[in-house]
C-alpha cells in the first residue's frame, strides 16, 4: 500500500486525504485539486488538478524484478524518483509513450486526444514507442516491448524530429522534452529553459517547493 496526500484548494470533503492506495486503482483529481502518491521515500508523483491515472500495479514482483505501472489517462504529473534499486522496474505510460524511469524528475501531460508531452527536468527517462513493428519474421505485427535498462545513454540532439527508425527508444536528457499526437508516426524532440516564463507557473514552482522538502526529509532518514 503507498500513501496518497491530497491538496485541495475547495471543497476539502469531496477528497481523501492519507488514503492508502493499492495496485489496480484508479486516481483523479477534481478541477481544484492536486494529489500526491508517495510510492516510497524515495518516488513520488504529483498529480494536477483535472488529472487521472491508472496504477496498474505498484511494486509487483515479476520473475526477478519488481515492477511498478503507472498509465496517465489524461492531464498532467510531476514526478520525482530520487534513485532506482537494481531489480526494480518504472514505468509510467500514456497511449503513445511508454517511459522507462531512473533516478530523474520529470513531467508528463496527457491531452484529452492523447497528445503526449514528457519534459525532463534533471537526470534521464528512456522513452519508447509502445507499439514498435515487429520485422523479425516480415509479419509487420505490432509487438509491444516493455521497458528495459539499456548499457548506456544515447543523447538525442534536439531540436529535431526523430526518424521512423529511432523511434524505438528515445533517451531524453535533462532540459528536452518529446511531443507525439494521435496520427503523428514519430515524436518531435525539443529543448527548453527552465527559466523560460512557461516554466515559472504556480504549478511547477509548487512542485520544486515540494521536491525540497522531500529531499529534506529523505537526507534527515
Amino acid at each position: 500500500q503507498r500513501s496518497l496526500h491530497s491538496f485541495p484548494t475547495r471543497r476539502a470533503s469531496d477528497l481523501v486525504v492519507n488514503a492508502e492506495v493499492e495496485s489496480e486503482e484508479k486516481v483523479r483529481t477534481l478541477a481544484d485539486s492536486r494529489a500526491e502518491i508517495l510510492l516510497d521515500q524515495e518516488k513520488a508523483i504529483r498529480l494536477a488538478p483535472k488529472t487521472t491515472v491508472d496504477l496498474l500495479k505498484l511494486f509487483k514482483e515479476e520473475e526477478q524484478n519488481i515492477a511498478t505501472a503507472i498509465n496517465v489517462d489524461e492531464g498532467t504529473i510531476w514526478a520525482n524518483i530520487a534513485r532506482m534499486d537494481e531489480g526494480v522496474n518504472l514505468s509510467i505510460n500514456s497511449k503513445l509513450t511508454a517511459a522507462a524511469v531512473r533516478g530523474t524528475v520529470f513531467s508528463v501531460t496527457v491531452a484529452h486526444n492523447a497528445a503526449t508531452e514528457i519534459k525532463v527536468y534533471r537526470g534521464q527517462v528512456e522513452v519508447y514507442n509502445p507499439f514498435p513493428k515487429d520485422t523479425s519474421k516480415g509479419t509487420g505485427v505490432n509487438k509491444v516491448k516493455p521497458p528495459h535498462e539499456v548499457a548506456g545513454p544515447k543523447e538525442v540532439p534536439g531540436p529535431k524530429v526523430v526518424s521512423l527508425e529511432e523511434w524505438s527508444k528515445i533517451i531524453l536528457n535533462a532540459n528536452q522534452s518529446l511531443s507525439i499526437a494521435p496520427g503523428e508516426k514519430k515524436p518531435t524532440v525539443t529543448t527548453f529553459s527552465q527559466t523560460d516564463p512557461a516554466e515559472q507557473s504556480d504549478w511547477i514552482k509548487w512542485n520544486q517547493m515540494r521536491d525540497k522538502l522531500f529531499e529534506s526529509i529523505r537526507k534527515k532518514q
